[in-house]
């Protein structure tokens, strides 16, 4: 089984984003994101595997048994993918000096 980890990341690579749009989209908290995406905590609840499947049209556990990104609703996964691009891109944080 893939761990969750590698799947978040997948998933992150597949849409060019990072993990903001993601949990933003599904309404997780980001220190629970985070603890997944570095693999700090190895398992997702009942409730975050459903709205994966939901929301984005990605069945995630299929997702880590088969080591590739499982989707469900194309739909869903087609319309998450458009929108993760019109959101504008992070910009970097460090501070020129003058």
């Amino acid at each position: 089984m893939t761990p969750l980890c590698d799947v978040l990341r997948l998933i992150e690579y597949t849409f060019k984003i990072n993990g903001h749009p993601i949990y933003t989209a599904l309404g997780i908290n980001q220190k629970n994101y985070s603890a997944w995406r570095t693999g700090r905590r190895k398992k997702a609840s009942i409730e975050t595997y459903e709205k994966f499947r939901e929301k984005l049209g990605i069945d995630l556990y299929q997702s880590q048994q088969k080591g590739e990104i499982v989707i469900v609703n194309r739909q869903a996964y087609e319309s998450c993918g458009e929108n993760f691009q019109l959101l504008p891109k992070k910009r970097n944080k460090s501070r020129s000096i003058p």
